[in-house]
Formats: C-alpha cells, structure tokens, sequence
C-alpha cells in the first residue's frame, strides 16, 4: 500500500480516512436529537479508512450522526493510535526538503483526508485556496486520489448491498455497527478474490506521466507570466 501511494506522489500515506453517515430510521425518540446531524434526520457516522483500491482498513464505532469529523477523529482507535506514534510509527519515509534536491528522513505514516480534520501531523489535507503553485498542484492531486480511497468506497457499499440503501431498522445502535463491518468485510472479500487489490503491483498498471504537458497546462491556466520550473522525478 505504501508503494502504491508513493507512486501517486504521496510518500508514508498509508490510509485515507472520511466520515460516513448513515440513515437510521429506528432510532428511539430519546435519542432522536442527538443523533440528528445536517441531513434533518437521524443518523450513524462512521470513520472509514481505505487506500487506492478501495480496500477498507479500519471502521470504528459509530457516533451521533451531530458529531462532525474533529470530534470522531479524537475517538477513533486507528487514528488516535497514529496520532500518538503507537501505529505505523516503524515507517520510514524519505522527503523533499526544496533545496538542491537534498532529503531528509521523517518516521512514521500519514493519512489523507478532507478540510475537515484536526492540523495533525498524520491528517495531511488539501488546502483549499493555496497562495503557492506547488501547493495548489499537490492539493487538487490529493483531492483526485483521496476520493477512491475514502467516499467512493461508500458508493461501492450501496450498490453491493441494498440494506445501506434504505435507513436502517435496527433499534439497537449495536446491531447497526455489527451490520456495517460486516457488509464492510464482504466488501474486502469480494475485492481480495476478484484481485482487484493488487491493482498496481505491477508495471504494467502504471502510465508514464508527461512532466512537460502538466507544466505546460498550468502555465496557460495561470494569469501570470512567471516560467514554472520542472519536477524532479
């Protein structure tokens, strides 16, 4: 996975991680307004982590469909679990610092994830109205590579299975985790026996990328004239 997502250019990403909510039609009235987020209804929220071929990592307990993505990520074991180098904490990872080409070693996976998360070392997020060039091609880089690995995993779910289609009828929020990671580990079985999770262990999955086509398009969407420098490969 991490080979995988270096080739994307995100070295040390080993996961990415959104929230996903859903309906439940059951939920007792006394619970009802906790549970009430901004879809008007009640709801279940869970923090899903996945990677490019959409391979569930981690699914934690469900929350209060009110609850948003700051609060979940303080509860949510995988994350907690990274955020405090208790996880991941063996990977080494070698970056760029911007001069001359020269690296240095970082410790330790991160994750990707929406604007909605905590300013943590291992929630790198895409910045939504960048002042400097480089950091404007890494976010919309991000955002493109973030979605099949966090809500298009979603997408996938309910067309596989119809119950997250419907609001669900269990009274107990227990049965709704249970039900959840159950069908989330179908998902991961039928995507392990069809091989669609060594997508990219090969070179064949790969195409060469053309440095000089993405220089030259940025510069015609840009207003200035400054001439862009080349990518290092």
């Amino acid at each position: 996975v991490l080979a995988k997502h270096k080739k994307l250019g995100f070295p040390g990403v080993v996961t990415f991680f959104d929230g996903v909510r859903v309906a439940w039609r059951a939920c007792p009235h006394a619970e009802q307004f906790v549970n009430k987020g901004k879809e008007g209804f009640p709801t279940r929220t869970f923090m899903v982590g996945g990677d490019v071929n959409q391979i569930i990592h981690s699914v934690g307990g469900s929350h209060p469909g009110s609850r948003n993505d700051l609060t979940i990520a303080k509860h949510d074991p995988y994350l907690q679990q990274m955020h405090v180098g208790v996880l991941h904490c063996d990977v080494q990872v070698e970056m760029y610092t911007g001069v001359d080409d020269e690296t240095h070693t970082v410790s330790g996976a991160v994750s990707v994830t929406d604007a909605g998360f905590h300013r943590w070392t291992v929630t790198q997020f895409p910045e939504k109205n960048p002042s400097d060039i480089w950091l404007s091609r890494w976010s919309k880089r991000a955002e493109s590579c973030r979605k099949p690995g966090s809500e298009c995993i979603y997408g996938q779910l309910k067309r596989k299975f119809r119950i997250l289609s419907l609001p669900f009828t269990f009274q107990d929020k227990v049965c709704v985790d249970n039900c959840f990671r159950f069908l989330v580990s179908l998902h991961n079985r039928l995507k392990r026996f069809y091989g669609l999770d060594t997508i990219g262990e090969r070179a064949t999955d790969w195409k060469q990328p053309r440095l000089d086509l993405d220089d030259s398009r940025i510069a015609r969407d840009q207003s200035s004239d400054v001439e862009l420098p080349h990518l290092v490969d």
